[in-house]
């Protein structure tokens, strides 16, 4: 994910008593307080909708400096901006500014706020986003056949936040039934909730389930899963903690 400054002292203000119209100006915000400037932007990396923030750079007596998280950016409302020498506004990159998408196709950004998808109109289409640009996934271990328990435990707590293909020894795709504990190398073993995507449904949010304590849904995370025609691609995110891994199987 991308930061940039803003204007130094420059302030995206959003409250509609500076006269926005709360029909065509309906933005989310949220204030929250924090030790520096780091944790302000740590603070929106932690909440999907937020796309800029605002942070005070005095303190209060307390210690803490305001944090306004925004659902917008400097790139879409550059003419809201307002000088506070009291503020410092950072953004976070909106791929869509460049408008990537051809033939009047609606951009929109996708849940790590980097990568972006576009809905084509009617009478166009084309590859989604990640059809052409992915990481493969070919490790063995990763098959729900793989029933190896003395094999090194795995987890994907740390996994890169980005979009993969299971292809080769791993197997095609994802498992749409619950699988067994301690398979794919590792405890809780994770597996999709719902069929796969059509072609025509797209990118499509989906829960993937981890089988842990006789509970087939003990844990879940939701992430992107997309269908390109002759193979699926899914939009992984780190786990909320180990032991716990994106099945395969073939």
């Amino acid at each position: 994910m991308k930061f940039s400054y803003q204007e130094e002292y420059r302030r995206l203000l959003l409250s509609f008593s500076f006269g926005f119209d709360r029909d065509t100006f309906d933005i989310q915000q949220q204030t929250t307080q924090v030790p520096d400037k780091m944790d302000c932007v740590f603070a929106c990396v932690g909440v999907p909708w937020c796309r800029s923030m605002n942070f005070q750079t005095t303190a209060h007596n307390n210690g803490l400096h305001v944090c306004e998280l925004l659902s917008t950016d400097k790139h879409t409302h550059q003419k809201n901006m307002t000088r506070n020498d009291t503020f410092i506004h950072f953004s976070i990159k909106n791929q869509c500014i460049e408008s990537p998408c051809l033939n009047g196709g609606t951009c929109s950004l996708q849940i790590n706020r980097h990568d972006y998808h576009c809905q084509c109109k009617k009478g166009y289409h084309g590859l989604p986003f990640g059809c052409s640009s992915h990481a493969n996934i070919t490790d063995a271990t990763r098959n729900v056949n793989n029933a190896n328990t003395t094999a090194p435990i795995k987890c994907d707590k740390r996994i890169a936040l980005g979009w993969y293909r299971f292809s080769g020894a791993a197997g095609v795709r994802m498992p749409t039934n619950c699988v067994p504990t301690s398979r794919c190398s590792t405890h809780a073993s994770g597996w999709l909730s719902d069929p796969h995507p059509t072609i025509e449904q797209g990118t499509t949010t989906m829960k993937v389930c981890f089988h842990w304590s006789k509970n087939c849904c003990n844990w879940s995370r939701s992430i992107n899963v997309t269908n390109c025609g002759e193979f699926f691609i899914y939009q992984f995110v780190p786990t909320l903690t180990c032991s716990l891994r994106y099945c395969s199987e073939h």
